[in-house]
């Protein structure tokens, strides 16, 4: 087996790739200073050493490095001539080495960028049971974090009006408009498990929302709306969940002053592998789908004992018809597929979630 450290072969070419392109940078950085440096000693022994004014001095330097003809500005010396000659021939070499450093920076940066789509293609291709966000404003960053912190794989799509900062190095990005099936398919909605529709406009998102449908029946599509117009349409279109940010906002908000204990609880509760910012929640909420052959499995919540074993507490169940029963019915049955809504520390729901698997 193959050392977990061992770069691979794409890695290293497409880190060969940049520092191709850094150290023809470097080339042409120098070959201009060494091009200025060299301008300042012909001024000066010009107007210094032969004695003419700096105005007659900087065109004898023009003349010379363009090489057009005009003649001497005034006589030279031997010593004159020599120098002349000393510092076309210099300037030659140095211009012929700043264009051969340029050209070479232009080709590094042209088979780097090649390279690092053909990379992108290659991941996006072997992806699968993905996530793909579409738009990344402040919600689309927000989502992305949450994303990562859960260690859900996933795909940005980002129109190139987007600008919302430099690229994050550890994100796929698909460059282009994500209402084009074309660029939809780039992202691999066809494999794709989830895509949220967090674009600027509602417009768009019904777009993305109608395009994602068509593209997989089975996605599971969320869709951002601004206007309650426009969610009746995006369900129509094919979105599972609506969110409304201004609605949901507004709630917490009238919760906070209006119930500012039970917002302190639904605060202290974070979902399963989501950081607050001071630190990890000491609880976390989940949702976790009973697995196939998992010895929960035909089993009442009575006696399937998840309490104790766990100490996680069951707060809902929700059946594969969609039916949910909140709270723990003891006489509930837990079968394949059901899900199970469960509230506890960290280890208590990493435990369950190996109890639903059957690990």
């Amino acid at each position: 087996m193959p050392s977990n450290t061992s770069t691979p072969s794409g890695a290293r070419r497409n880190g060969d790739g940049l520092n191709g392109g850094r150290a023809a940078l470097r080339q042409v950085r120098l070959a201009l200073l060494v091009f200025l440096l060299l301008v300042c000693v012909a001024v000066f022994y010009y107007a210094e050493i032969q004695g003419w004014p700096l105005l007659d001095a900087l065109f004898m330097v023009a003349i010379t490095i363009s090489t057009v003809g005009y003649g001497e500005v005034h006589p030279l010396t031997p010593n004159g001539q020599l120098f002349t000659l000393f510092f076309l021939a210099a300037s030659v070499v140095i211009v012929a080495w700043a264009m051969r450093a340029g050209g070479e920076l232009v080709v590094q940066a042209s088979v780097s960028g090649a390279w690092a789509r053909r990379r992108l293609l290659k991941m996006l291709n072997h992806m699968s049971n993905h996530h793909i966000i579409c738009g990344h404003g402040r919600m689309g960053r927000e989502i992305a974090r949450e994303l990562q912190a859960q260690a859900q794989p996933f795909v940005v799509i980002e129109s190139s009006g987007d600008g919302h900062g430099a690229h994050q190095p550890d994100i796929l990005y698909v460059h282009g408009d994500a209402t084009e099936d074309a660029v939809l398919i780039e992202a691999g909605v066809e494999r794709a498990k989830g895509l949220v529709a967090v674009t600027s406009t509602d417009e768009d998102n019904v777009f993305i929302t109608l395009s994602a449908r068509a593209l997989n029946p089975d996605l599971f599509i969320v869709a951002r709306c601004d206007s309650t117009e426009a969610e009746g349409k995006l369900l129509r279109a094919g979105a599972d969940r609506v969110v409304s940010p201004y609605v949901i906002g507004g709630q917490r908000m009238a919760h906070a002053l209006l119930r500012p204990a039970l917002t302190d609880f639904i605060e202290e509760v974070g979902l399963m592998g989501t950081a607050t910012d001071e630190g990890e929640s000491k609880l976390h909420m989940c949702d976790i789908t009973i697995a196939p052959d998992c010895h929960l499995s035909g089993r009442s919540l009575h006696h399937s004992d998840i309490h104790e074993r766990c100490g996680a507490v069951i707060v809902g169940v929700r059946k594969r018809d969609g039916r949910l029963h909140l709270g723990a019915p003891k006489h509930i049955d837990i079968a394949e597929g059901d899900v199970i809504i469960a509230v506890g520390t960290k280890d208590q729901v990493a435990e369950l979630q190996s109890l639903a698997v059957g690990q």
